[in-house]
């Protein structure tokens, strides 16, 4: 209670302080001082109001001081309006356009591939999708079982591109812990997965000194870009790899499983998928084609119906084979007659150019060359190395 006295008990200078304050208010009135306060306020503000109105606002668009530079081609030239240019581009791309004169229309036509492995299986429909799945299943089952075996297998399904279209197979991402890029890798296979056929397109790939009979070198590589050979990602299989695919006549829709066998080697499993169709779902005549060499021929040329007619080929190879058999020997017949003593006249110089062409298409690539040569030595009188190999 006694502190609470002496705070409200005000001191003797707080009490002056106070007196003083009361006096110059009362002489400020006096005066006039708030009213001139007042006034100076309300003058300011009006004229910060009026310097609003009165500043002009930026212009937006302003031109620069310099003309533009602009390209003399266009001057003196109306401006472009591309207004209805979508509409007139839809109008233009709807009209038909008129074919040159003195050419006929070609319905299926293909163009001429220039890759000496031409594509063979136009001719063959392609598996149903359920004999693909089944084929895809034995193909992993069997990898499965190789792998836990000890022999590392991977599986790889085949499209239009691996098998004839391009040469190049985007190999297994498991592969480069095993092959190293650019090298060559040998292929083998298994007798009871080659083709019926004894036609092959690179027979120079074969192997005989080392105990094989069946044997294709194909390159691993990494891939690059086309243009610049910048490496891209990913590894794949190259440079003869379309000639292996077709000797072993694959299909899109098969599958394959490469098993390591060595740093350099590998076997290949191949799982047709027509194997696993049913007889209703195959085509008539299937049989006969499947592994045809007229299926071959026929659609190696730039003939693009020989496609829809490689089973009528197919079906009429035995007929033909006849034919061939039967006029061989009537030209034997009459080579005979026009001999002297009735023996087969062996070919000579003038004759030596010709024998290239009746080669037939098995022969190995450097028999070819060899025949080439022959015949350039023919026509230069050199019979050196003029040795034929038929």
């Amino acid at each position: 209670m006694k502190q609470h006295g002496q705070r409200q008990q005000l001191s003797a200078f707080e009490l002056q302080r106070q007196h003083r304050i009361a006096e110059n208010k009362a002489k400020m009135l006096e005066i006039g001082v708030d009213d001139a306060r007042d006034q100076l306020l309300a003058t300011r503000q009006a004229e910060k109001q009026t310097k609003a109105a009165n500043k002009p606002k930026p212009q937006r668009n302003a031109k620069p001081a310099e003309p533009a530079r602009r390209s003399e081609r266009n001057a003196g030239r109306e401006p472009p309006d591309y207004r209805g240019k979508q509409e007139l581009a839809v109008f233009v791309s709807r009209q038909v356009r008129p074919r040159a004169p003195g050419r006929e229309r070609t319905e299926g036509k293909q163009r001429h591939s220039s890759s000496r492995y031409p594509s063979w299986h136009m001719g063959i429909p392609d598996a149903p999708m359920a004999a693909i799945e089944e084929a895809h299943a034995a193909a992993a089952a069997l990898a499965e079982q190789l792998t836990v075996d000890g022999t590392p297998a991977y599986i790889k399904a085949m499209t239009d591109s691996m098998v004839a279209r391009g040469g190049w197979l985007q190999a297994p991402s498991q592969l480069q812990h095993h092959y190293c890029a650019d090298s060559d890798i040998t292929f083998t296979t298994l007798d009871t997965t080659r083709p019926a056929s004894d036609f092959r397109f690179t027979q120079f790939h074969r192997r005989e000194g080392d105990g094989r009979k069946d044997a294709w070198t194909v390159g691993y590589l990494k891939k690059k870009d086309l243009k610049t050979g910048i490496p891209k990602g990913g590894y794949g299989l190259s440079k003869n790899w379309k000639g292996f695919a077709a000797d072993q006549f694959l299909h899109p829709g098969d599958s394959i499983v490469i098993q390591v066998t060595g740093p350099f080697e590998a076997v290949l499993h191949i799982f047709r998928a027509w194997d696993y169709a049913s007889e209703a779902s195959k085509p008539e005549g299937f049989d006969a084609i499947r592994f045809s060499r007229a299926a071959v021929v026929g659609t190696s040329g730039d003939d693009g119906d020989a496609a829809a007619g490689a089973q009528q080929q197919g079906g009429a190879a035995a007929a033909e084979e006849e034919g061939e058999a039967a006029s061989e020997e009537e030209d034997a017949e009459a080579g005979s007659a026009a001999g002297d003593d009735g023996r087969e006249q062996q070919p000579g110089p003038a004759s030596a150019a010709l024998v290239p062409s009746l080669v037939p298409a098995r022969v190995e690539m450097h028999s070819c060359k060899r025949i080439i040569r022959s015949a350039a030595h023919a026509r230069t009188g050199d019979s050196s190395d003029s040795t034929l190999v038929s």
